[in-house]
């Protein structure tokens, strides 16, 4: 409850996250950017590169703020889309590895934006490669270590929307409440062309015009 205005610069779900209860119209001092990406949005994508997606496996770190989100949107997007869910839910690498080569066949790998599991993509591929199961990451960074496909905001863009919003309420005396939280509107997609070539796919040309590929 700060008495003067205080600006979000990254962060999940601040609605989740239980920072403003309204994001549309903030109800106190609070306003900014987030990082978040609605999971409508996330399977559209997924839906779009993966279309015969039947089940999935949500990897997650135990303890992990971000976790609970992550896991109830998937679950919600699965159930939508009458996608068989499960998830790997682990406190350390050796958790990670063995849970995840437990779980049997699943059709995709989702990584969730929780620092075990995106910095160990690397130890995750021998399992994923075995059984041709591609991995597609809520984040761009596990990209460049081996996931087919990623999605994240762009934070150049959020910059730049952050810095509007300071100038909105500082500069121009506009009430916090009429400066709503924003978001990216058109996330990146970054894919992996070697991993793709690899597992033998092949992505709409719509979308690979406006990705950033990796070589």
């Amino acid at each position: 409850t700060p008495r003067v205005p205080c600006f979000i610069g990254a962060c999940n779900d601040p609605r989740e996250l239980g920072v403003i209860k309204t994001p549309d119209a903030p109800e106190g001092m609070i306003t900014g950017v987030t990082y978040f990406i609605p999971y409508k949005k996330r399977f559209d994508i997924i839906l779009s590169l993966f279309p015969g997606t039947k089940s999935v496996a949500l990897l997650v770190q135990q303890g992990h703020p971000g976790g609970p989100i992550e896991q109830a949107g998937t679950r919600e997007e699965c159930a939508r889309h009458g996608i068989a869910y499960k998830e790997v839910v682990a406190s350390n690498l050796n958790e990670l590895r063995s849970k995840t080569r437990s779980l049997g066949k699943v059709d995709l790998y989702i990584i969730t934006n929780t620092a075990l599991v995106m910095d160990n993509v690397v130890n995750l591929l021998p399992i994923a490669n075995a059984s041709k199961t591609p991995i597609f990451s809520y984040a761009d960074k596990p990209v460049k270590s081996g996931a087919v496909a990623g999605i994240a905001a762009d934070d150049g863009k959020l910059g730049g929307m952050l810095a509007e919003l300071v100038v909105d309420v500082i500069v121009k005396g506009k009430p916090v409440s009429e400066v709503p939280v924003k978001m990216d509107p058109d996330p990146r997609l970054t894919i992996n062309e070697g991993m793709m070539r690899s597992l033998g796919l092949q992505f709409p040309k719509s979308v690979l015009k406006t990705a950033k590929i990796l070589k």
